[in-house]
């Protein structure tokens, strides 16, 4: 494992001065504000947001998108993958309300997203390697990032599959790095490689799960990584955190949903309601606006 502190520096100054940090899951959503729009950025950071997580499409001629492809029938009303049109034709798409009426949304670019965030937040960056030739798309979004200058602003992640260990440590730039870990050696395994891991995204649906255990935590901490867990509701059989999540939270009892990350000293919690989540973390004291 590699630490480096010029890439590393805006997030640990941040959680130094903010406290527990506030990540919004596709920026802050509404009934007409898109997921993964300029607008909806805009609106997570103006409501506490530190991190802005994102995802990342790229068209047939190579150009990146900001969108979570799969989606598109609810988004767009299209029945086709972004990733098999090109770029001109998803420049003409519009998102579409919750309640199925048209706007004036468009989808973003990658370079227009990171040239509107620029210097103003973290950005963890999903779906890279969502793409039949993910190494070109790989490749793709580190040319865009290093055009913006924006190294130490972008929080790479991946499934802990080993392909991903063998790139990751062959990289010359040593980019932040955050594995997907569902059990303890999903973590180890990059820990272990020359890979600039600066956070561990710790999945669990069962409490009595290893990746539920404070000792993990520690132990990660003490080796300068920080601990990032979700309270977003995904729904179904996708518990991220053993339901410790946002609905819980919000149903009435925010100490059990959101509360629990703190007493188990989270670095970052991942959320869908940034304004709720940050408003709480505030007046409990455990995060500075």
């Amino acid at each position: 494992m590699r630490i480096d502190k010029g890439y590393n520096g805006r997030l640990c100054d941040m959680r130094a001065k903010k406290g527990i940090l506030v990540a919004s899951h596709r920026g802050a959503v509404g009934m007409a504000v898109a997921d993964n729009t300029l607008l909806s950025f805009d609106i997570a950071l103006r409501q506490g947001a530190d991190i802005l997580e994102m995802d990342i499409a790229m068209a047939l001629d190579g150009e990146l998108f900001v969108i979570h492809d799969g989606m598109e029938n609810r988004l767009l009303n299209i029945n086709r993958n972004v990733q098999d049109m090109y770029a001109d034709e998803i420049r003409e798409l519009r998102y579409y309300t919750l309640n199925c009426t048209h706007t004036e949304q468009h989808v973003n670019t990658f370079d227009e997203v990171l040239e509107h965030l620029k210097g103003r937040c973290l950005i963890n960056l999903d779906r890279s390697w969502a793409h039949p030739d993910e190494w070109k798309k790989w490749a793709a979004i580190f040319r865009a990032v290093g055009r913006h200058k924006m190294e130490d602003q972008i929080i790479f992640k991946s499934a802990p599959e080993d392909k991903y260990v063998r790139f990751f440590a062959e990289l010359e730039k040593p980019y932040m790095y955050m594995p997907m870990a569902k059990m303890p050696e999903d973590a180890e395994k990059f820990l272990r490689a020359d890979i600039n891991v600066v956070i561990v995204e710790v999945l669990f649906d069962q409490p009595d799960s290893p990746m539920a255990d404070p000792a993990l935590y520690e132990r990660l901490q003490a080796e300068h990584i920080y601990v990032w867990g979700n309270a977003i509701t995904l729904g179904g059989e996708h518990i991220l955190s053993g339901g410790h999540d946002d609905n819980c939270a919000l149903s009435g009892d925010p100490d059990y949903g959101w509360g629990w990350f703190v007493r188990h000293r989270f670095d970052i919690v991942q959320t869908d309601w940034p304004l709720a989540m940050t408003d709480y973390f505030t007046k409990k004291g455990y995060h500075v606006r």
